[in-house]
């Protein structure tokens, strides 16, 4: 299965396969890849990794409201 959702990802998949530009950066289980500095590489997102309470499987929850290439896009 292909999903671009993380939570959802993390929430029912088994394994995981983090790419970023056709390159494969980590791979493993939702609970050993899926940390903060691997979802600022793939995403250029800065995050917190809890435990969600109801499936017990990572959840990434966003620090800001504004992702790394914001700046860009408002610039034009």
């Amino acid at each position: 299965m292909v999903l671009h959702d993380i939570n959802l990802s993390a929430r029912y998949a088994d394994w995981l396969f983090a790419m970023r530009k056709g390159k494969l950066l980590a791979q493993g289980e939702p609970a050993d890849i899926l940390t903060p500095e691997l979802i600022k590489e793939v995403y250029g997102l800065d995050c917190v990794v809890m435990e969600d309470p109801v499936s017990c499987t990572p959840y990434v929850v966003p620090k800001g409201r504004y992702h790394m290439n914001t700046a860009l896009v408002r610039a034009g």
